[in-house]
């Protein structure tokens, strides 16, 4: 069994035991539109401006939630996120994401369906390792 690392952001710890499987790294590069904003990024490579606390991969390493140090990040077409999954129990956070992307928002969520005004919904189920299913919510600005 391989041993997981114990990663440390801001006196959290943070194990890599939800990465992406290639199945869904593939479906979300084909899902991005222009320039790409990731959000909790993780160890994907996906996105042009990357943010995450812990993460080599991310090319900028702050608080994701800390809004007020992206405004020098410039605009972005698509905007996605697959936070840990307690944030989704307060979502102004999702609201910031939607104001910032111009055509494309994309989240990955456990079991949370986000209506949005203004954005037409498609839904993508992703079974993914194991007992794990997820939702990738792809809204597109109408």
């Amino acid at each position: 069994m391989e041993k997981q690392k114990i990663m440390t952001a801001g006196g959290v710890h943070l194990r890599p035991l939800w990465q992406w499987h290639k199945g869904e790294q593939e479906l979300f590069k084909q899902l991005v539109i222009g320039r790409c904003l990731h959000v909790f990024s993780g160890h994907s490579s996906i996105g042009d401006v990357r943010i995450d606390l812990a993460s080599d991969e991310a090319t900028h390493r702050f608080d994701a939630l800390n809004f007020k140090d992206w405004q020098s990040l410039g605009e972005f077409d698509t905007v996605i996120a697959d936070p840990p999954y307690k944030y989704y129990g307060r979502l102004k956070w999702i609201l910031k994401l939607s104001d910032i992307a111009r055509k494309r928002l994309i989240l990955i969520t456990p079991n949370v369906r986000i209506r949005l005004k203004g954005w037409e919904l498609t839904p993508y189920l992703i079974d993914g390792k194991g007992i794990m299913v997820k939702l990738c919510l792809v809204y597109d600005r109408m």
